[in-house]
């Protein structure tokens, strides 16, 4: 088998094939990345459902002691990683570009392998913990019983992230869209709504969180199963012989590990420490805003999937004006996509936040403010953390991970104890922020992204304008939330239709000029 037999073989079977030109490269990735979109934002509103339902449903101190038992089981599942999921969403595509199917072959088995091992010593050293030391290590019974459960979903939430990526080397976009948007959401929702009706228990709840992590492994694992017997990849990796390049993943994937770890400590590390000084009801007020702060990561979150493997296969030809241009049309769409959540967000955040949880929650609307602003900022730096990864710069990865793991352990320590759920809302924040601008330092010094292209920063010049007139109505209409609704929507359409040019709307999507007006208030031409 030829290296562009392989190639053709190991791809996606709805995978759009690379091209040479960078602007139609980028434009596939686009409208790839715009369909998981889409399915995310379906996933956004039925995650919402399990959000609003639980936090109606339980106790104030069961959600907080909920939400601190899977705070704990993210960080542990984060180690569980290793790095290697990432690690496997460059090498793979690389070796598909170069027709090496043992190494490919390699790198998957290894990497599940360490995962499968790992996952299951951690299980086995928290239940030996709580077993052997029982409320010396965990003083809260409740807590003490929900994490001696859901301790079991740290293997299966690393399985399911490192099969994710491999979804997006050989599926495509459509394959995560049914597993990650569609089902597990919808599995979710269906657990609550069944522990809601039968009166159930959090722990009745905690089970049912188990039971769909290890659906969706199953899921992925059939879905890939199934492509790798079809396309006969299996039989060609045998042939060639399985290649386990131990030392290239290891080196590559434990600066990755530390990436991994920063961005579970900056969700978690906060509440573990607001737990500990301020209970479980300050936990509930800063985790029920998480979600709706989360939306302003809903397009870069999506982007990122198929952003990976197709800058991978670019950088195995070496071609750096192809990544430069995915990267900078990837980042002005993400910045221009994600302006309306965060605009919501920020500007409506006490209306938003009662609205969705009750008067009990009034005070958490500061919390939402600070948490969209920091993750829009994140969202308008663009995918600079995976580019990196991409070029295989792990030192500067390592380093700005370690300064941001010390900045939000340090500012939690600093401003959870007098400030509470303030506190680690400020703490969290401000660690994306420095951790992102390391990030974009890093990507000038190291790669040949090259600079702020001139229709990036006059998009940048647009969303600023608007989120000032927007501050602006904020400040002077403060009780008339329908008003600044109006405003949100009306400022939203405008950064689209005044960035329209730089988006190159129709020439990605041409299918909008079918729609006539429609297409004129979402920035495009109409067709003739």
């Amino acid at each position: 088998m030829t290296s562009q037999e392989n190639s053709a073989t190991l791809a996606g079977p709805d995978q759009e094939q690379p091209t040479p030109t960078p602007r139609r490269a980028s434009a596939g990735h686009i409208r790839g990345s715009s369909l998981l979109m889409v399915g995310r934002l379906l996933a956004i509103l039925l995650n919402f459902g399990v959000q609003v339902l639980t936090i109606r449903y339980l106790s104030k101190a069961d959600f907080g002691a909920l939400s601190w038992a899977l705070s704990v089981v993210a960080v542990a599942a984060s180690a569980n990683l290793l790095g290697l999921a990432k690690t496997v969403a460059r090498f793979v595509p690389m070796h598909q570009e170069r027709g090496e199917l043992g190494a490919a072959f390699g790198a998957m088995l290894f990497a599940a392998g360490c995962i499968v091992g790992l996952g299951a010593s951690i299980v086995a050293v928290f239940v030996g913990g709580q077993l052997v030391l029982g409320d010396r290590l965990i003083a809260d019974p409740n807590s003490a019983r929900l994490l001696l459960l859901l301790i079991f979903l740290t293997p299966i939430q690393a399985l399911d992230n490192m099969l994710q990526n491999l979804a997006a080397v050989f599926l495509g976009a459509r394959a995560i869209f049914f597993r990650r948007h569609l089902l597990g959401p919808l599995a979710k929702l269906l657990v609550v709504v069944a522990v809601v009706l039968t009166g159930g228990t959090v722990m009745q709840l905690a089970a049912g969180h188990l039971a769909v992590g290890i659906m969706g492994v199953s899921v992925y694992v059939t879905m890939i199963s199934r492509h790798v017997k079809k396309h006969g990849l299996w039989d060609g990796a045998r042939k060639e012989g399985l290649q386990v390049r131990t030392g290239e993943l290891v080196r590559f994937s434990f600066p990755l590990y530390s990436a991994d770890l920063v961005l579970v400590l900056q969700a978690n590390v906060a509440v573990l420490v607001l737990k500990h000084f301020h209970g479980a009801a300050e936990v509930a007020a800063l985790r029920a805003i998480v979600p709706v702060a989360g939306l302003c990561l809903v397009a870069i979150q999506s982007f990122k999937f198929l952003y990976v493997p197709n800058a991978s296969r670019l950088l195995a030809r070496q071609d750096h004006a192809g990544i430069s241009e995915m990267y900078w049309r990837t980042t002005l769409w993400v910045s221009v996509l994600s302006f309306p959540a965060f605009a919501v967000a920020c500007f409506l955040a006490e209306p938003v936040t009662t609205t969705l949880f009750g008067e009990r929650y009034a005070g958490s609307a500061i919390l939402l403010a600070i948490m969209s602003a920091a993750t829009y900022f994140n969202a308008c730096l663009g995918l600079n953390g995976y580019t990196l990864q991409v070029f295989g710069r792990t030192r500067p990865i390592l380093i700005n991970n370690t300064l941001g793991t010390v900045a939000i352990v340090a500012a939690s320590l600093l401003l959870v104890p007098s400030l509470g759920a303030l506190g680690a809302a400020l703490a969290a924040a401000g660690s994306v922020v420095l951790l992102n601008a390391l990030n974009q330092y890093a990507l000038a010094r190291s790669t040949p992204i090259g600079p702020v292209p001139r229709g990036v920063a006059l998009a940048y010049a647009r969303i600023a304008a608007g989120a000032l007139v927007l501050l602006g109505l904020r400040l002077s209409l403060p009780e008339q939330p329908i008003w600044l609704a109006a405003a949100v929507i009306a400022v939203s359409l405008i950064v689209l239709r005044s960035n329209r040019d730089e988006l190159d709307i129709d020439a990605t999507f041409p299918e909008l000029r079918r729609l006539g007006p429609l297409a004129r208030l979402l920035g495009g031409k109409p067709k003739p």
